[in-house]
Protein backbone atom coordinates (compact mmCIF):
# COMPACT_ATOMS: atom_id res chain seq x y z
CA UNK A 1 0.00 0.00 0.00
CA UNK A 2 1.36 3.41 -0.47
CA UNK A 3 0.24 6.81 -0.46
CA UNK A 4 0.59 8.95 -3.19
CA UNK A 5 -0.15 12.35 -1.10
CA UNK A 6 0.46 13.86 2.14
CA UNK A 7 -2.70 16.13 1.52
CA UNK A 8 -5.68 13.67 2.36
CA UNK A 9 -5.70 13.46 6.19
CA UNK A 10 -8.81 13.98 7.89
CA UNK A 11 -11.38 12.36 9.58
CA UNK A 12 -12.91 11.86 5.88
CA UNK A 13 -13.09 7.89 5.00
CA UNK A 14 -10.99 8.63 1.58
CA UNK A 15 -11.58 5.49 -1.38
CA UNK A 16 -8.56 3.96 -2.46
CA UNK A 17 -7.55 2.58 -5.55
CA UNK A 18 -6.55 -1.39 -5.80
CA UNK A 19 -4.41 -2.64 -8.41
CA UNK A 20 -4.20 -6.44 -8.95
CA UNK A 21 -2.20 -7.78 -12.12
CA UNK A 22 -3.82 -11.12 -12.78
CA UNK A 23 -3.13 -13.68 -15.94
CA UNK A 24 -7.08 -13.99 -16.11
CA UNK A 25 -9.81 -11.54 -14.66
CA UNK A 26 -11.78 -13.46 -12.54
CA UNK A 27 -14.79 -12.00 -11.62
CA UNK A 28 -15.92 -13.52 -8.67
CA UNK A 29 -12.61 -13.11 -7.10
CA UNK A 30 -12.40 -9.50 -7.90
CA UNK A 31 -15.91 -8.34 -6.49
CA UNK A 32 -14.87 -10.26 -2.83
CA UNK A 33 -11.72 -7.77 -3.04
CA UNK A 34 -13.48 -4.92 -4.08
CA UNK A 35 -16.31 -5.74 -1.42
CA UNK A 36 -13.82 -6.15 1.45
CA UNK A 37 -13.00 -2.58 0.99
CA UNK A 38 -16.62 -1.30 1.99
CA UNK A 39 -16.82 1.14 0.28
CA UNK A 40 -18.98 2.19 -2.90
CA UNK A 41 -16.27 4.61 -4.76
CA UNK A 42 -13.71 1.95 -4.55
CA UNK A 43 -11.33 2.05 -7.68
CA UNK A 44 -10.69 -1.37 -9.10
CA UNK A 45 -7.76 -1.53 -11.93
CA UNK A 46 -7.13 -5.14 -13.15
CA UNK A 47 -4.57 -5.69 -16.01
CA UNK A 48 -4.48 -8.92 -17.44
CA UNK A 49 -1.42 -9.89 -18.16
CA UNK A 50 -0.05 -13.20 -20.25
CA UNK A 51 3.65 -12.29 -20.06
CA UNK A 52 3.73 -8.86 -21.94
CA UNK A 53 4.54 -6.87 -18.91
CA UNK A 54 6.26 -7.15 -15.81
CA UNK A 55 5.00 -6.83 -12.63
CA UNK A 56 6.34 -3.60 -11.52
CA UNK A 57 5.15 -2.28 -14.75
CA UNK A 58 1.94 -2.68 -14.24
CA UNK A 59 2.02 -1.70 -10.96
CA UNK A 60 3.54 1.59 -12.23
CA UNK A 61 0.73 1.81 -14.46
CA UNK A 62 -2.11 1.42 -11.72
CA UNK A 63 0.21 4.51 -9.43
CA UNK A 64 -0.25 6.82 -13.03
CA UNK A 65 -4.11 5.51 -13.52
CA UNK A 66 -5.59 5.72 -10.44
CA UNK A 67 -7.15 8.71 -9.12
CA UNK A 68 -6.85 8.35 -5.59
CA UNK A 69 -4.39 9.08 -2.96
CA UNK A 70 -4.19 5.68 -0.99
CA UNK A 71 -3.46 3.14 -3.73
CA UNK A 72 -3.32 -0.74 -2.62
CA UNK A 73 -1.06 -3.29 -4.69
CA UNK A 74 -2.30 -7.19 -4.70
CA UNK A 75 -1.34 -10.20 -6.03
CA UNK A 76 -4.19 -12.37 -7.41
CA UNK A 77 -3.92 -14.94 -5.19
CA UNK A 78 -4.72 -13.10 -2.21
CA UNK A 79 -7.88 -13.12 -0.61
CA UNK A 80 -8.79 -10.91 2.74
CA UNK A 81 -10.82 -12.02 5.21
CA UNK A 82 -11.35 -8.98 6.84
CA UNK A 83 -14.15 -6.00 5.66
CA UNK A 84 -13.64 -2.34 6.53
CA UNK A 85 -9.92 -2.72 4.60
CA UNK A 86 -10.73 1.27 3.70
CA UNK A 87 -11.29 2.88 6.98
CA UNK A 88 -8.37 0.89 8.66
CA UNK A 89 -5.85 1.72 5.68
CA UNK A 90 -7.34 5.45 6.08
CA UNK A 91 -6.73 5.30 10.33
CA UNK A 92 -3.08 3.68 9.93
CA UNK A 93 -2.41 6.75 7.47
CA UNK A 94 -3.61 9.34 9.61
CA UNK A 95 -2.08 7.89 13.01
CA UNK A 96 1.30 7.88 11.15
CA UNK A 97 0.92 10.52 8.67
CA UNK A 98 5.03 10.54 8.47
CA UNK A 99 4.63 6.62 5.94
CA UNK A 100 3.99 7.01 2.34
CA UNK A 101 4.63 2.99 1.76
CA UNK A 102 2.93 0.37 4.63
CA UNK A 103 3.42 -3.46 3.85
CA UNK A 104 1.34 -6.10 5.09
CA UNK A 105 4.15 -9.18 5.28
CA UNK A 106 7.15 -9.01 3.95
CA UNK A 107 11.33 -8.76 5.00
CA UNK A 108 13.49 -5.53 5.90
CA UNK A 109 16.73 -7.24 4.28
CA UNK A 110 15.73 -7.75 0.72
CA UNK A 111 19.04 -8.72 -0.80
CA UNK A 112 17.38 -10.06 -3.65
CA UNK A 113 14.23 -11.27 -5.31
CA UNK A 114 13.65 -13.97 -2.85
CA UNK A 115 12.41 -12.57 0.29
CA UNK A 116 11.77 -15.32 1.96
CA UNK A 117 15.38 -16.67 2.02
CA UNK A 118 16.29 -15.05 5.30
CA UNK A 119 13.16 -16.63 7.95
CA UNK A 120 14.51 -14.07 10.75
CA UNK A 121 14.48 -10.86 8.83
CA UNK A 122 10.83 -11.44 7.75
CA UNK A 123 7.62 -9.52 9.27
CA UNK A 124 3.84 -10.15 9.45
CA UNK A 125 1.03 -13.46 9.55
CA UNK A 126 -0.46 -14.74 6.43
CA UNK A 127 -2.53 -17.68 5.55
CA UNK A 128 -2.00 -20.49 3.51
CA UNK A 129 -4.40 -22.55 1.71
CA UNK A 130 -3.31 -26.10 0.32
CA UNK A 131 -5.15 -29.23 -0.64
CA UNK A 132 -7.77 -28.01 1.29
CA UNK A 133 -5.91 -27.60 4.65
CA UNK A 134 -5.72 -24.30 5.67
CA UNK A 135 -2.43 -22.99 8.02
CA UNK A 136 -0.41 -20.21 9.49
CA UNK A 137 2.82 -18.44 8.47
CA UNK A 138 3.39 -16.41 11.84
CA UNK A 139 6.62 -14.47 10.66
CA UNK A 140 6.84 -12.18 13.48
CA UNK A 141 4.26 -11.11 16.46
CA UNK A 142 1.23 -8.92 15.71
CA UNK A 143 2.28 -5.29 16.04
CA UNK A 144 -1.36 -4.39 16.85
CA UNK A 145 -2.66 -0.71 15.51
CA UNK A 146 1.20 -0.02 15.68
CA UNK A 147 4.06 -0.14 12.83
CA UNK A 148 7.10 -1.72 12.22
CA UNK A 149 9.81 0.68 11.10
CA UNK A 150 10.89 -1.37 8.79
CA UNK A 151 13.39 1.34 6.45
CA UNK A 152 13.03 4.79 5.59
CA UNK A 153 12.74 6.82 2.61
CA UNK A 154 12.26 10.06 1.84
CA UNK A 155 11.84 12.35 -0.89
CA UNK A 156 14.00 16.09 -1.36
CA UNK A 157 14.00 18.70 -3.35
CA UNK A 158 16.95 20.59 -3.52
CA UNK A 159 17.07 24.06 -5.30
CA UNK A 160 18.68 27.81 -4.81
CA UNK A 161 17.22 31.26 -4.98
CA UNK A 162 17.91 34.67 -3.61
CA UNK A 163 16.62 35.50 -0.14
CA UNK A 164 16.68 39.55 1.18
CA UNK A 165 20.23 40.50 0.10
CA UNK A 166 21.50 36.74 -0.38
CA UNK A 167 22.18 36.07 -3.93
CA UNK A 168 22.03 32.39 -3.74
CA UNK A 169 20.19 30.35 -0.81
CA UNK A 170 19.79 26.77 -0.85
CA UNK A 171 16.11 25.89 -0.61
CA UNK A 172 15.25 22.67 0.61
CA UNK A 173 11.70 20.49 -0.21
CA UNK A 174 10.98 17.37 1.96
CA UNK A 175 8.84 15.06 3.15
CA UNK A 176 6.86 14.32 6.47
CA UNK A 177 8.77 11.82 7.06
CA UNK A 178 12.46 14.00 6.70
CA UNK A 179 10.93 17.33 8.62
CA UNK A 180 12.12 15.72 12.00
CA UNK A 181 16.05 15.71 11.23
CA UNK A 182 15.98 19.42 11.20
CA UNK A 183 16.05 19.97 15.11
CA UNK A 184 14.12 22.82 15.92
CA UNK A 185 15.70 25.49 18.30
CA UNK A 186 12.55 28.13 18.45
CA UNK A 187 9.07 27.93 16.60
CA UNK A 188 7.58 25.04 15.14
CA UNK A 189 7.78 22.69 11.65
CA UNK A 190 6.22 24.67 8.73
CA UNK A 191 2.80 23.96 7.23
CA UNK A 192 1.51 24.92 3.89
CA UNK A 193 3.14 28.36 3.06
CA UNK A 194 5.40 28.57 5.67
CA UNK A 195 8.99 27.86 6.11
CA UNK A 196 11.52 27.42 8.64
CA UNK A 197 14.85 28.75 8.35
CA UNK A 198 18.46 27.73 9.20
CA UNK A 199 20.57 28.97 11.95
CA UNK A 200 23.24 30.97 10.88
CA UNK A 201 21.11 32.23 8.16
CA UNK A 202 18.31 33.52 10.15
CA UNK A 203 20.36 35.91 12.23
CA UNK A 204 21.54 38.05 8.81
CA UNK A 205 17.33 38.08 8.01
CA UNK A 206 16.32 42.16 8.47
CA UNK A 207 12.75 40.93 8.26
CA UNK A 208 12.68 37.82 10.54
CA UNK A 209 8.94 37.53 10.47
CA UNK A 210 8.92 36.25 6.36
CA UNK A 211 10.72 35.38 3.27
CA UNK A 212 10.50 35.65 -0.70
CA UNK A 213 11.60 32.88 -2.30
CA UNK A 214 10.66 33.08 -6.18
CA UNK A 215 8.39 35.91 -5.61
CA UNK A 216 6.05 33.71 -3.25
CA UNK A 217 6.04 35.35 0.24
CA UNK A 218 6.55 32.18 3.09
CA UNK A 219 6.03 32.82 6.56
CA UNK A 220 8.94 31.83 9.03
CA UNK A 221 7.63 29.00 11.48
CA UNK A 222 10.59 28.50 13.40
CA UNK A 223 14.08 27.94 13.30
CA UNK A 224 16.32 25.06 12.77
CA UNK A 225 19.70 23.23 13.41
CA UNK A 226 20.92 20.24 11.11
CA UNK A 227 23.24 17.85 11.91
CA UNK A 228 24.56 18.92 8.34
CA UNK A 229 26.43 21.83 8.63
CA UNK A 230 25.93 23.75 5.41
CA UNK A 231 22.14 23.26 5.67
CA UNK A 232 21.90 25.51 8.31
CA UNK A 233 22.67 28.54 5.87
CA UNK A 234 19.42 26.81 4.28
CA UNK A 235 15.44 27.49 3.85
CA UNK A 236 13.26 24.36 4.47
CA UNK A 237 9.54 24.03 3.37
CA UNK A 238 7.25 21.26 2.59
CA UNK A 239 7.57 19.26 -0.24
CA UNK A 240 4.26 20.39 -2.02
CA UNK A 241 5.39 24.53 -1.46
CA UNK A 242 8.79 23.36 -3.41
CA UNK A 243 7.58 21.31 -5.72
CA UNK A 244 5.21 24.41 -6.98
CA UNK A 245 8.74 26.60 -7.22
CA UNK A 246 11.16 24.23 -9.02
CA UNK A 247 8.21 22.42 -11.11
CA UNK A 248 9.22 19.22 -9.94
CA UNK A 249 7.84 16.57 -7.98
CA UNK A 250 11.61 15.60 -6.10
CA UNK A 251 14.97 16.08 -7.07
CA UNK A 252 16.49 13.17 -5.22
CA UNK A 253 15.28 9.84 -2.95
CA UNK A 254 17.11 9.42 0.12
CA UNK A 255 17.14 6.09 1.88
CA UNK A 256 18.59 5.53 5.48
CA UNK A 257 20.79 2.76 5.42
CA UNK A 258 21.82 0.15 8.48
CA UNK A 259 24.31 1.18 11.18
CA UNK A 260 28.10 0.36 9.51
CA UNK A 261 27.20 -0.38 6.59
CA UNK A 262 29.05 -0.83 3.02
CA UNK A 263 28.12 2.27 1.41
CA UNK A 264 29.99 1.91 -1.73
CA UNK A 265 28.47 -2.15 -2.05
CA UNK A 266 25.06 -0.33 -1.68
CA UNK A 267 26.20 2.11 -4.47
CA UNK A 268 27.14 -0.28 -6.80
CA UNK A 269 24.17 -2.69 -6.34
CA UNK A 270 21.33 0.34 -6.56
CA UNK A 271 23.36 1.80 -9.80
CA UNK A 272 22.81 -1.10 -11.89
CA UNK A 273 19.44 -1.37 -11.55
CA UNK A 274 19.19 1.46 -14.16
CA UNK A 275 21.38 4.10 -16.16
CA UNK A 276 18.85 6.51 -15.18
CA UNK A 277 19.90 6.77 -11.77
CA UNK A 278 22.62 8.54 -10.24
CA UNK A 279 23.87 7.56 -7.04
CA UNK A 280 25.60 9.24 -4.45
CA UNK A 281 26.58 8.19 -0.60
CA UNK A 282 26.44 11.66 1.69
CA UNK A 283 29.95 12.52 1.58
CA UNK A 284 30.07 12.70 -2.16
CA UNK A 285 26.57 15.12 -2.23
CA UNK A 286 28.55 16.53 0.41
CA UNK A 287 31.72 17.62 -1.73
CA UNK A 288 29.48 18.54 -4.67
CA UNK A 289 27.13 20.87 -2.61
CA UNK A 290 30.53 22.61 -1.68
CA UNK A 291 31.07 23.56 -5.30
CA UNK A 292 27.83 25.86 -4.65
CA UNK A 293 30.35 28.39 -2.25
CA UNK A 294 31.95 29.53 -5.41
CA UNK A 295 29.16 31.20 -7.25
CA UNK A 296 28.47 33.57 -4.82
CA UNK A 297 32.12 35.25 -5.52
CA UNK A 298 32.08 34.11 -9.52
CA UNK A 299 28.76 36.28 -9.84
CA UNK A 300 30.10 39.15 -7.83
CA UNK A 301 33.25 39.27 -10.43
CA UNK A 302 30.72 38.92 -13.50
CA UNK A 303 29.07 41.22 -12.54
CA UNK A 304 31.92 43.78 -12.25
CA UNK A 305 33.44 42.92 -15.55
CA UNK A 306 29.89 43.64 -17.33
CA UNK A 307 29.46 47.31 -15.34
CA UNK A 308 32.71 47.96 -16.46
CA UNK A 309 32.27 46.76 -20.16
CA UNK A 310 28.94 48.74 -20.01
CA UNK A 311 30.48 51.54 -18.94
CA UNK A 312 32.67 51.76 -21.64
CA UNK A 313 30.34 50.98 -23.93
CA UNK A 314 28.14 54.12 -22.82
CA UNK A 315 31.57 56.46 -23.03
CA UNK A 316 31.82 54.80 -27.07
CA UNK A 317 28.24 55.20 -27.76
CA UNK A 318 28.45 58.87 -26.71
CA UNK A 319 31.41 60.06 -28.41
CA UNK A 320 30.19 58.51 -31.60
CA UNK A 321 26.51 60.37 -31.01
CA UNK A 322 27.61 63.85 -30.17
CA UNK A 323 30.54 63.61 -32.97
CA UNK A 324 27.60 63.06 -35.41
CA UNK A 325 25.93 66.36 -33.56
CA UNK A 326 28.70 68.46 -33.53
CA UNK A 327 26.87 70.83 -36.14
CA UNK A 328 23.93 70.97 -34.15
CA UNK A 329 25.90 72.27 -30.60
CA UNK A 330 27.68 74.41 -33.01
CA UNK A 331 24.87 75.99 -34.03
CA UNK A 332 23.06 76.12 -30.72
CA UNK A 333 26.21 77.69 -29.62
CA UNK A 334 26.01 79.97 -31.87
CA UNK A 335 22.79 81.12 -31.27
CA UNK A 336 23.89 81.99 -27.87
CA UNK A 337 22.68 78.64 -26.17
CA UNK A 338 24.99 78.29 -23.00
CA UNK A 339 27.13 75.15 -23.02
CA UNK A 340 25.79 74.27 -19.51
CA UNK A 341 22.59 73.77 -20.93
CA UNK A 342 23.63 71.28 -23.72
CA UNK A 343 25.36 69.12 -21.52
CA UNK A 344 22.23 69.25 -19.59
CA UNK A 345 20.65 68.30 -22.79
CA UNK A 346 23.17 65.52 -23.42
CA UNK A 347 22.82 64.23 -19.83
CA UNK A 348 18.57 64.08 -19.49
CA UNK A 349 19.27 62.12 -22.89
CA UNK A 350 21.98 59.85 -21.17
CA UNK A 351 19.63 59.05 -18.35
CA UNK A 352 16.24 58.41 -20.91
CA UNK A 353 18.80 55.88 -22.70
CA UNK A 354 19.69 54.12 -19.40
CA UNK A 355 16.10 53.99 -17.90
CA UNK A 356 14.92 52.50 -21.51
CA UNK A 357 18.11 50.12 -21.46
CA UNK A 358 16.69 49.25 -17.81
CA UNK A 359 13.10 48.49 -19.07
CA UNK A 360 14.12 46.32 -21.72
CA UNK A 361 16.54 44.53 -20.20
CA UNK A 362 14.30 43.66 -16.66
CA UNK A 363 11.69 42.35 -19.08
CA UNK A 364 14.37 40.13 -21.06
CA UNK A 365 15.65 39.01 -17.95
CA UNK A 366 12.57 37.89 -16.55
CA UNK A 367 12.19 35.88 -20.03
CA UNK A 368 15.74 34.26 -19.46
CA UNK A 369 14.73 33.10 -15.69
CA UNK A 370 11.47 31.93 -16.77
CA UNK A 371 13.49 29.65 -19.48
CA UNK A 372 15.71 28.55 -17.03
CA UNK A 373 13.82 27.63 -14.27
CA UNK A 374 11.57 25.56 -16.96
CA UNK A 375 14.99 23.80 -18.49
CA UNK A 376 15.09 19.79 -17.87
CA UNK A 377 18.64 19.29 -17.73
CA UNK A 378 18.95 21.92 -14.98
CA UNK A 379 16.77 20.46 -12.73
CA UNK A 380 14.74 23.16 -10.82
CA UNK A 381 18.42 23.85 -8.86
CA UNK A 382 18.59 27.58 -10.61
CA UNK A 383 15.59 29.25 -9.59
CA UNK A 384 16.52 32.82 -10.04
CA UNK A 385 14.21 35.78 -9.46
CA UNK A 386 14.32 39.63 -9.92
CA UNK A 387 13.27 41.42 -6.25
CA UNK A 388 12.50 45.04 -5.97
CA UNK A 389 15.40 46.13 -4.66
CA UNK A 390 17.58 44.78 -7.25
CA UNK A 391 15.21 46.21 -9.70
CA UNK A 392 15.62 49.50 -8.01
CA UNK A 393 19.66 49.19 -7.81
CA UNK A 394 20.06 47.83 -11.44
CA UNK A 395 17.96 50.77 -12.49
CA UNK A 396 20.46 53.32 -10.61
CA UNK A 397 23.53 51.77 -11.76
CA UNK A 398 21.75 52.05 -15.43
CA UNK A 399 21.28 55.51 -15.39
CA UNK A 400 24.77 56.41 -13.43
CA UNK A 401 26.19 54.48 -16.38
CA UNK A 402 24.85 55.92 -18.90
CA UNK A 403 25.23 59.94 -17.30
CA UNK A 404 29.16 59.17 -16.48
CA UNK A 405 29.46 57.71 -19.86
CA UNK A 406 28.21 60.58 -21.55
CA UNK A 407 30.32 63.48 -19.38
CA UNK A 408 33.35 62.82 -20.94
CA UNK A 409 32.19 63.24 -24.58
CA UNK A 410 29.91 66.38 -23.10
CA UNK A 411 32.97 67.52 -21.35
CA UNK A 412 34.67 67.61 -24.71
CA UNK A 413 32.40 69.34 -26.97
CA UNK A 414 31.93 72.22 -24.48
CA UNK A 415 35.60 72.85 -24.59
CA UNK A 416 35.19 72.81 -28.83
CA UNK A 417 34.84 76.32 -30.78
CA UNK A 418 31.64 76.49 -32.06
CA UNK A 419 33.57 77.36 -35.84
CA UNK A 420 34.60 74.20 -35.56
CA UNK A 421 31.58 72.25 -34.74
CA UNK A 422 29.65 74.03 -37.53
CA UNK A 423 32.27 73.30 -40.08
CA UNK A 424 32.26 69.78 -38.91
CA UNK A 425 36.13 69.48 -37.52
CA UNK A 426 37.00 66.50 -35.24
CA UNK A 427 35.82 67.14 -31.49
Amino acid sequence: MTVKSSQFMSKIINPISVVIPTRTIVEPHINKVKKSFSHPKTEMLVYENNGEYSLPQLYNRGLEESTNNIVVFMHDDIDIETTNVTGKLNKLFDTFPEYGIIGLAGTDDLVNGMWWSKRDKMYGQVKHEHNGKVHRNNYSGTFGDGLKDVTKASALIVGASPVEELPIVAVYGVSKNRISNYKLKSGNYPNKKEVIVGLSIYDSLKNKNEVKIANETFKVSGVFKSQIGFENGGVVLNLDDASTIFNKSASMILVNAKVDPDIQTIVNKISKLSNEIEVKSTQNFVDNYNQFKIIKVTSNVIALIAFCMGLLGIVSMMSITINQRKSEFGIKRALGISMNKIINQILFESSILGFVAFISSFFLANIVLYIIKNIPSLHGYVNGEITTTLSIQVLVASILMAIIGSIIPALNASKTDPVSLIQGNRI
